[in-house]
Protein backbone atom coordinates (compact mmCIF):
# COMPACT_ATOMS: atom_id res chain seq x y z
CA UNK A 1 0.00 0.00 0.00
CA UNK A 2 1.56 3.06 -0.88
CA UNK A 3 1.72 6.24 0.92
CA UNK A 4 -1.61 7.62 -0.30
CA UNK A 5 -3.10 5.11 0.27
CA UNK A 6 -2.47 4.85 4.08
CA UNK A 7 -3.00 8.55 4.76
CA UNK A 8 -6.60 8.25 2.98
CA UNK A 9 -7.48 5.49 5.71
CA UNK A 10 -6.28 7.43 8.75
CA UNK A 11 -8.24 10.01 7.82
CA UNK A 12 -11.44 7.81 7.42
CA UNK A 13 -10.86 6.14 10.74
CA UNK A 14 -10.68 9.60 12.47
CA UNK A 15 -13.76 10.52 11.29
CA UNK A 16 -15.32 8.15 12.37
CA UNK A 17 -14.03 8.35 15.99
CA UNK A 18 -15.08 11.75 16.24
CA UNK A 19 -18.77 10.46 14.76
CA UNK A 20 -18.29 8.11 17.75
CA UNK A 21 -17.39 10.37 20.92
CA UNK A 22 -19.85 13.26 19.92
CA UNK A 23 -23.40 11.99 20.91
CA UNK A 24 -21.23 10.99 24.31
CA UNK A 25 -20.22 14.62 25.07
CA UNK A 26 -23.89 15.61 23.73
CA UNK A 27 -25.11 13.88 26.55
CA UNK A 28 -22.90 15.17 29.24
CA UNK A 29 -23.19 18.01 28.31
CA UNK A 30 -27.28 17.53 28.67
CA UNK A 31 -27.25 16.33 32.49
CA UNK A 32 -24.89 19.19 33.34
CA UNK A 33 -27.71 21.47 32.06
CA UNK A 34 -30.27 19.50 34.36
CA UNK A 35 -27.96 19.40 36.98
CA UNK A 36 -27.64 23.46 36.94
CA UNK A 37 -31.69 23.21 36.50
CA UNK A 38 -31.91 21.38 39.44
CA UNK A 39 -29.83 23.23 41.72
CA UNK A 40 -30.43 26.62 40.86
CA UNK A 41 -33.32 28.41 42.38
CA UNK A 42 -36.46 29.30 39.43
CA UNK A 43 -38.16 32.71 40.33
CA UNK A 44 -41.40 31.28 42.27
CA UNK A 45 -38.31 29.55 44.58
CA UNK A 46 -36.67 32.96 45.35
CA UNK A 47 -39.65 34.89 45.32
CA UNK A 48 -41.21 32.43 48.80
CA UNK A 49 -37.13 32.46 50.50
CA UNK A 50 -37.86 36.29 50.43
CA UNK A 51 -41.29 36.05 51.57
CA UNK A 52 -40.33 33.88 54.17
CA UNK A 53 -37.80 35.57 55.32
CA UNK A 54 -39.92 38.66 55.52
CA UNK A 55 -42.44 37.32 57.61
CA UNK A 56 -39.70 36.12 60.13
CA UNK A 57 -38.45 39.81 59.99
CA UNK A 58 -41.69 40.86 61.25
CA UNK A 59 -42.20 38.51 63.68
CA UNK A 60 -38.95 39.21 65.46
CA UNK A 61 -40.09 42.82 64.55
CA UNK A 62 -43.49 41.87 66.48
CA UNK A 63 -42.03 40.25 69.46
CA UNK A 64 -39.42 43.27 70.43
CA UNK A 65 -42.44 45.30 70.09
CA UNK A 66 -44.26 43.23 73.29
CA UNK A 67 -41.44 43.03 75.13
CA UNK A 68 -40.58 46.47 74.85
CA UNK A 69 -44.14 46.79 76.19
CA UNK A 70 -43.86 44.14 78.76
CA UNK A 71 -40.67 46.20 79.79
CA UNK A 72 -42.80 49.42 80.27
CA UNK A 73 -45.54 47.91 82.35
CA UNK A 74 -43.44 45.89 84.78
CA UNK A 75 -41.18 49.61 85.10
CA UNK A 76 -44.93 51.01 86.15
CA UNK A 77 -46.04 48.23 88.34
CA UNK A 78 -42.57 48.59 90.03
CA UNK A 79 -42.98 52.34 90.20
CA UNK A 80 -46.54 51.72 91.57
CA UNK A 81 -45.73 49.76 94.12
CA UNK A 82 -42.52 51.92 95.73
CA UNK A 83 -45.48 54.67 95.69
CA UNK A 84 -47.74 52.34 97.73
CA UNK A 85 -44.84 51.47 99.76
CA UNK A 86 -44.18 55.03 100.75
CA UNK A 87 -47.54 55.91 101.26
CA UNK A 88 -47.88 53.04 103.81
CA UNK A 89 -45.08 54.14 105.67
CA UNK A 90 -45.68 57.49 106.23
CA UNK A 91 -48.91 56.29 107.59
CA UNK A 92 -46.92 53.78 109.53
CA UNK A 93 -44.82 56.50 110.94
CA UNK A 94 -47.66 58.94 112.06
CA UNK A 95 -49.64 56.17 113.33
CA UNK A 96 -46.72 55.28 115.66
CA UNK A 97 -46.02 59.05 116.31
CA UNK A 98 -49.70 59.49 117.25
CA UNK A 99 -49.79 56.00 119.74
CA UNK A 100 -49.75 56.77 123.46
CA UNK A 101 -47.24 55.77 125.42
CA UNK A 102 -46.84 52.90 126.96
CA UNK A 103 -48.23 52.83 130.39
CA UNK A 104 -49.28 48.98 131.37
CA UNK A 105 -47.87 46.87 133.04
CA UNK A 106 -47.54 49.72 135.76
CA UNK A 107 -43.56 49.32 137.02
CA UNK A 108 -43.09 51.22 140.16
CA UNK A 109 -45.15 53.07 142.92
CA UNK A 110 -44.29 56.50 141.08
CA UNK A 111 -46.23 54.92 137.86
CA UNK A 112 -48.94 54.03 140.16
CA UNK A 113 -49.47 57.63 141.55
CA UNK A 114 -49.36 58.67 138.14
CA UNK A 115 -52.72 56.14 136.93
CA UNK A 116 -54.83 57.03 139.93
CA UNK A 117 -54.01 60.51 138.62
CA UNK A 118 -54.65 60.06 135.06
CA UNK A 119 -57.71 57.54 135.42
CA UNK A 120 -59.11 60.34 137.84
CA UNK A 121 -59.44 63.04 135.09
CA UNK A 122 -59.89 60.48 132.46
CA UNK A 123 -62.35 57.55 134.00
CA UNK A 124 -64.33 56.55 131.13
CA UNK A 125 -61.12 55.96 128.94
CA UNK A 126 -59.75 53.39 131.43
CA UNK A 127 -62.67 52.08 131.83
CA UNK A 128 -62.79 50.74 128.29
CA UNK A 129 -59.24 50.60 128.30
CA UNK A 130 -58.78 48.10 131.23
CA UNK A 131 -61.57 45.97 129.59
CA UNK A 132 -59.81 45.69 126.82
CA UNK A 133 -56.70 44.84 128.91
CA UNK A 134 -58.05 42.12 130.99
CA UNK A 135 -60.32 40.10 128.52
CA UNK A 136 -61.30 37.63 128.19
CA UNK A 137 -60.60 36.15 131.61
CA UNK A 138 -60.95 38.81 133.51
CA UNK A 139 -58.68 40.06 136.92
CA UNK A 140 -57.73 36.32 138.65
CA UNK A 141 -56.00 35.49 135.18
CA UNK A 142 -54.72 38.56 133.70
CA UNK A 143 -53.78 41.09 136.33
CA UNK A 144 -50.36 40.83 135.54
CA UNK A 145 -50.83 42.68 132.61
CA UNK A 146 -52.01 45.80 134.84
CA UNK A 147 -49.24 45.08 138.12
CA UNK A 148 -45.87 44.26 136.68
CA UNK A 149 -43.72 41.17 138.81
CA UNK A 150 -41.02 43.92 140.03
CA UNK A 151 -44.42 46.42 141.71
CA UNK A 152 -46.09 43.55 142.35
CA UNK A 153 -43.88 41.92 145.43
CA UNK A 154 -43.93 44.58 147.26
CA UNK A 155 -47.94 44.89 147.42
CA UNK A 156 -50.75 43.24 148.89
CA UNK A 157 -54.43 44.44 148.28
CA UNK A 158 -55.20 45.75 151.86
CA UNK A 159 -51.63 47.34 152.67
CA UNK A 160 -50.78 44.90 155.65
CA UNK A 161 -47.67 43.72 156.66
CA UNK A 162 -45.48 46.94 155.43
CA UNK A 163 -46.55 46.21 151.71
CA UNK A 164 -48.28 49.31 149.61
CA UNK A 165 -51.71 48.85 149.54
CA UNK A 166 -53.95 48.52 146.10
CA UNK A 167 -56.87 49.62 147.77
CA UNK A 168 -55.38 52.89 148.65
CA UNK A 169 -55.39 53.88 145.31
CA UNK A 170 -59.19 54.23 145.19
CA UNK A 171 -60.22 55.50 141.28
CA UNK A 172 -58.07 52.68 139.98
CA UNK A 173 -59.53 50.23 141.92
CA UNK A 174 -62.71 51.51 141.55
CA UNK A 175 -62.55 51.61 137.29
CA UNK A 176 -61.17 48.05 137.49
CA UNK A 177 -64.29 46.64 139.08
CA UNK A 178 -66.32 48.84 136.53
CA UNK A 179 -64.27 47.58 133.46
CA UNK A 180 -65.32 44.13 135.21
CA UNK A 181 -68.94 44.78 136.17
CA UNK A 182 -71.48 42.37 135.22
CA UNK A 183 -74.68 41.06 136.44
CA UNK A 184 -74.21 39.38 139.69
CA UNK A 185 -70.15 40.51 139.75
CA UNK A 186 -70.12 42.20 143.37
CA UNK A 187 -67.07 44.77 144.34
CA UNK A 188 -66.77 42.12 147.15
CA UNK A 189 -66.25 39.64 144.16
CA UNK A 190 -63.77 42.12 142.55
CA UNK A 191 -61.61 42.04 145.63
CA UNK A 192 -61.42 38.34 146.29
CA UNK A 193 -60.47 38.23 142.80
CA UNK A 194 -57.50 40.64 143.13
CA UNK A 195 -56.47 38.74 146.38
CA UNK A 196 -56.32 35.68 144.55
CA UNK A 197 -54.33 37.28 141.61
CA UNK A 198 -51.80 38.45 143.68
CA UNK A 199 -51.47 35.28 145.68
CA UNK A 200 -50.99 33.24 141.77
CA UNK A 201 -48.88 35.84 141.11
CA UNK A 202 -46.70 35.77 144.10
CA UNK A 203 -46.41 32.02 143.71
CA UNK A 204 -45.34 31.71 140.34
CA UNK A 205 -42.32 33.98 141.51
CA UNK A 206 -42.10 32.30 144.40
CA UNK A 207 -41.76 28.98 142.46
CA UNK A 208 -39.27 30.36 140.13
CA UNK A 209 -37.02 31.07 142.73
CA UNK A 210 -37.38 28.03 144.07
CA UNK A 211 -36.64 26.22 141.26
CA UNK A 212 -33.72 28.31 140.56
CA UNK A 213 -32.22 28.03 144.56
CA UNK A 214 -32.44 23.89 143.52
CA UNK A 215 -31.12 24.00 140.20
CA UNK A 216 -27.96 26.10 141.78
CA UNK A 217 -27.51 23.79 144.21
CA UNK A 218 -27.76 21.16 141.94
CA UNK A 219 -24.98 22.69 139.66
CA UNK A 220 -22.42 22.98 142.67
CA UNK A 221 -23.37 19.65 143.87
CA UNK A 222 -21.92 18.19 140.19
CA UNK A 223 -18.89 20.54 140.67
CA UNK A 224 -17.99 19.35 144.26
CA UNK A 225 -18.21 15.74 143.00
CA UNK A 226 -15.80 16.28 140.08
CA UNK A 227 -13.55 18.27 141.73
CA UNK A 228 -13.74 15.44 144.61
CA UNK A 229 -12.63 12.52 141.79
CA UNK A 230 -9.90 14.81 140.66
CA UNK A 231 -7.96 14.54 144.16
CA UNK A 232 -5.59 12.38 144.75
CA UNK A 233 -6.25 10.31 147.92
CA UNK A 234 -2.56 9.37 150.20
CA UNK A 235 -1.31 6.45 149.20
CA UNK A 236 -3.66 5.67 146.27
CA UNK A 237 -0.56 6.46 143.89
Amino acid sequence: MNVLARSSLWRLAKDESKQVDEPNGSIEQDIRVQDATVNSPNQNQFEHFVQTLNSDNANVSRMERKIEKMESQIATLVEQNNQILAKVKRISDKFQTGLPKTEFPIKTIEELSEIEAKVTENYDKYVDLFRTILAPEGVKKHMSRILSTSILMSMNYSGTGSKTGLNSYVNLNKCIYDSQKRDGYTFADYVQDVRRAFAKMKNKVYKAKTFAKQALRAEKKEECEKDLKKLVLPGSS
